[in-house]
């Protein structure tokens, strides 16, 4: 039934006497009353009431079917929220089965070098029980020494006396007399019977010649006095050495005495010190001058910036709010430039390092060697706590010079250097030193001079900073490494690191990198950090090619183009 049957009729004003009704009433107060009564209880409310359950019926069901529609709303979402649950599980079995098939493919590799290692030291363990036995053999037959026996077989090294002679065996024999030099080398002939025998007599004689008891003194020698020898070049025959001779040899063993050490006559003992040794013959200060300048460990990465580690590449740095030179964060209006002997550094703010731990509760010296500072500003330098903020400073407004602060705290955990707030300040900082101790010992004065105290070893430097950042670049078309086969299309390139990250890093890359043979563009996909040294990075075609063989060449395209693993803080 339609609403609009429910609409008031004349018919109904007629029927209920509405309409009938004179303009002016006549009747009682009562029976006009009635007339109106009637007409709003017999038209108006039936007709109304009817509207309204109408009404009632259409919000019923409106209500149901809300009711029903949020219902499977509820389900759809329900449903979308399983499939994007399987959808990551499914991605995630998909990376398992990936870390499982690169940690396979090492656990492989591993496996057939142990066991190449282990075939080395198998052939190696039988070539020295071969030599072993050989020269077992070779010291018993070296040990044998006896009388000659026909009868006997002989081996290369065996001894034996024959006729009164000793003779030794050259080739293995059975039979053959020594005197068949085929075989044997005469090494003792027999001397002939009934000589020697005035040798006691002679013996006796040169032992008279030594003997204190029968040999007269001489106050002091002569130079055309001798002293007899053994010629070992003329057969070992006595000869007579002049006296003349024997000081000259002896002058060139020994010191005379009128020598000097440093102006120190050698005629007793000297004792020579760090005040009496020049470091050189072209250095006059004395060692005691050069080593008094003694260094502590410094407990900050990469801080000499006379020669930085610098893996970004830039040789100026102008955004802010990121890293710089490695282990070196610059906040925004924060300028950090290479220059000669240093790093220039402008604009308002600092340039920090983070700690990976808070250092332990000790006393502490913090101290900045500078140059050239200019603007607004004092150049400051804080130890300071990521989430306490500072806990001790120092500043200078000076040209040049050395800053140094010292404190004890258990809660620092970061280093800032830089300024407060203007434009136009700069300044070169040469080297910066966190010691523990209360003395700073990254620098002394000389001639007035602000110098080092000592210049750090790159390589070493580089090692601590690739702990938290590594980064493969280089010139057009460099070898990157070998990546295998993995699926039809991807790639596994596995670094092995020779310093290992800090934690698991994180990857960044910039441009695509080429497949060698094949030439085929590619691009990284995902990272695998195995263990802390061994990161594997898995590629895909930017075509679509597909992989057939089994190694591929990585080649990075373009010196603006990299690879880079971070683990800063």
């Amino acid at each position: 039934m339609s609403i609009r049957d429910y609409k008031i009729t004349d018919a109904q004003f007629s029927e209920k006497g509405v309409i009938a009704a004179p303009d002016t009433l006549t009747g009682t107060a009562a029976e006009n009353k009635g007339v109106f009564d009637r007409f709003a209880r017999e038209i108006i409310a039936p007709q109304f009431n009817a509207i309204v359950d109408v009404f009632a019926d259409m919000e019923e069901s409106t209500n149901s079917w809300s009711s029903e529609e949020a219902r499977r709303v509820q389900q759809e979402n329900a449903r979308q929220s399983a499939e994007q649950g399987r959808v990551s599980a499914e991605g995630q079995r998909v990376q398992s089965e990936k870390t499982r098939l690169s940690a396979e493919s090492r656990r492989v590799a591993d496996e057939n070098a142990r066991s190449a290692a282990e075939t080395a030291r198998v052939n190696a363990e039988n070539k020295r029980d071969s030599a072993e036995k050989s020269r077992v053999s070779a010291e018993n037959a070296r040990n044998v020494w006896q009388t000659y026996d026909a009868a006997k077989t002989y081996a290369p090294g065996n001894k034996v006396s024959f006729g009164g002679s000793s003779y030794l065996c050259t080739a293995a024999t059975v039979g053959h007399e020594p005197t068949d030099t085929a075989y044997w080398l005469l090494i003792a002939q027999k001397g002939a019977d009934g000589a020697g025998a005035d040798d006691l007599r002679r013996i006796n004689d040169a032992l008279d010649a030594i003997d204190p008891t029968k040999v007269s003194a001489k106050a002091a020698p002569a130079d055309g006095d001798g002293v007899m020898i053994a010629d070992s070049a003329d057969g070992s025959k006595a000869k007579r050495l002049l006296w003349s001779s024997v000081k000259e040899a002896l002058g060139k063993l020994f010191v005379p005495l009128t020598r000097k050490v440093n102006g120190k006559v050698l005629t007793e003992d000297v004792t020579l010190t760090g005040e009496n040794i020049a470091v050189s013959t072209t250095d006059s200060i004395p060692i005691s001058g050069a080593v008094k300048y003694r260094t502590n460990p410094n407990l900050l990465d990469n801080w000499y910036f006379g020669r930085p580690v610098n893996q970004r590449g830039q040789t100026e740095y102008t955004a802010g709010g990121a890293y710089t030179l490695d282990r070196w964060w610059a906040q925004y209006d924060t300028t950090l430039s290479i220059v000669d002997g240093g790093i220039k550094i402008g604009g308002k703010w600092d340039v920090q390092q983070y700690f990976e731990t808070t250092l332990p509760n000790a006393t502490y010296t913090l101290s900045l060697l500078y140059k050239d500072r200019t603007g607004s500003d004092p150049l400051r330098l804080l130890i300071g706590n990521r989430t306490d903020g500072d806990l001790a400073q120092t500043e200078s407004k000076d040209a040049s010079g050395i800053l140094s602060v010292t404190f004890s705290t258990a809660k620092s955990n970061k280093v800032n250097f830089g300024f407060t707030g203007s434009t136009d300040n700069s300044a070169t900082i040469i080297a910066i030193k966190l010691e523990l101790g209360d003395t700073q010992t990254l620098a002394h004065k000389k001639n007035g001079v602000w110098v080092l105290n000592e210049i750090p070893d790159f390589g070493e430097q580089l090692a601590r900073c690739q702990r938290y950042y590594r980064r493969w670049t280089g010139a057009d078309n460099k070898p990157l490494g070998v990546a295998v086969r993995r699926e039809s299309k991807l790639l596994e390139l596995v670094f092995s690191l020779d310093t290992a990250m800090r934690v698991a890093p994180s990857l960044t890359f910039n441009g695509s990198f080429v497949c060698i043979p094949i030439f085929t563009w590619c691009s990284v996909t995902s990272i695998d950090v195995a263990t802390p040294d061994t990161v594997a990075i898995f590629l895909k075609p930017n075509d679509d090619v597909t992989f057939d063989l089994d190694a591929y060449q990585i080649n990075i395209a373009h010196a603006n183009e990299y690879i880079a693993l971070s683990a800063d803080l």
